[in-house]
């Protein structure tokens, strides 16, 4: 095997896509980034061997639908990822599991499960017998245009009548 190449070895874990090079990225949220390999060039050209590590920082996040803190080894790649997703069950839940390390794996499955269970609360009968449906992504999106659409001064129609 030749030293340029990467070693592959199979997952060890059960997540299909949980599959990193490094073995920090599993406990933490990496979103891809890896350790690069590359060249220190001097201006006498004489070329020594140099890695460049991602840029970690530890940080607490919260979980709104666990109800928990958390803190994890994130990339400032995968903070401004969160950020842009709103929030860490947005992004645990949305983002591709092959960014996703086994921990992160992990709690998303935990959040999975607790959607599963939160939705299944809501659509039990309530007492009279009639069903609580959840509103659909439309419905959702044409009420808040519904309610940013300002409404015209017109008269009442008692106004309109006298």
């Amino acid at each position: 095997m030749h030293p340029s190449q990467l070693f592959h070895a199979p997952p060890a874990s059960k997540f299909k896509y949980a599959e990193h090079f490094f073995k920090r990225a599993q406990a933490g949220l990496f979103h891809g980034r890896t350790i690069q390999f590359g060249n220190n060039v001097p201006e006498s050209r004489y070329k020594t061997r140099r890695t460049w590590q991602p840029n970690v920082r530890s940080k607490r996040m919260k979980s709104e639908i666990l109800n928990q803190v958390m803190r994890w080894n994130v990339t400032m790649h995968a903070m401004r990822t969160v950020k842009k997703y709103g929030s860490l069950d947005d992004y645990l839940l949305k983002v591709r599991t092959k960014w996703l390390g086994e921990r992160a794996m992990l709690v998303r499955t935990k959040l999975q499960d607790e959607v599963r269970k939160q939705e299944q609360e809501q659509a039990k009968p309530t007492s009279n017998g009639k069903r609580k449906w959840k509103a659909t992504q439309l419905e959702k999106m044409s009420d808040r245009l519904m309610t940013s659409i300002p409404k015209p001064d017109r008269p009442s129609v008692a106004e309109r009548l006298s």
